[in-house]
């Protein structure tokens, strides 16, 4: 069974009233990324289509469809 470990995301970029890039570096030896944006720093509710999101081995991902006026947290996992 593989492993997942949570990462460290950086600053997210292009913020716009319906968008932004959520950023991250990879994780070495990491087999690929998952992605999970949410409206709350608990990871209780989840944006729609952004919860375990594979993103392979990318390091940026325009997370879109945004709400203008809520605040989006995101986190980045790694998947061994």
């Amino acid at each position: 069974m593989a492993a997942m470990g949570e990462l460290n995301a950086l600053p997210g970029t292009d913020v716009s009233d319906s968008s932004f890039s959520a950023n991250w570096e990879l994780a070495d030896g990491a087999i690929t990324h998952r992605l999970d944006v949410a409206i709350d720093e608990s990871f209780n509710t989840f944006v729609s289509g952004y919860e375990d999101l594979n993103v392979g081995n990318a390091t940026t991902w325009l997370v879109d469809g945004l709400a203008s006026g809520v605040t989006y947290f995101y986190r980045i996992r790694a998947l061994f």
